[in-house]
C-alpha cells in the first residue's frame, strides 16, 4: 500500500504546473522533454513526457537499471 500511495503522490505531483521535474534523463539520453520524476521512499522514478493537456508517463524504472538500455518511445 506504501508503493501505491507513493505512486499516487507522485502523480498528483506531475498534474501540477510544468517545469518541476529533472530534464537530465533527457539530456543523458538525448531524448527531447524526456522528464524524470522519484518516487518518495522507493528507488523508483516515472519517465514521462509533458503534453499540453497531459503527462504521458512511459515507465516506471528502478533506478538501479541502466537508461542506455531502456527504449522509451516519443509519442
Amino acid at each position: 500500500m506504501k508503493l501505491v500511495a507513493a505512486m499516487k503522490q507522485a502523480l498528483h505531483a506531475l498534474e501540477q504546473p510544468p517545469g518541476m521535474s529533472s530534464l537530465a534523463i533527457a539530456q543523458e539520453l538525448d531524448i527531447d522533454g524526456l522528464c524524470a520524476w522519484r518516487l518518495d521512499g522507493f528507488p523508483l522514478s516515472f519517465w514521462y513526457f509533458e503534453r499540453v493537456d497531459h503527462v504521458f508517463v512511459v515507465r516506471l524504472v528502478g533506478q538501479p537499471q541502466d537508461p542506455e538500455h531502456i527504449e522509451v518511445m516519443n509519442n
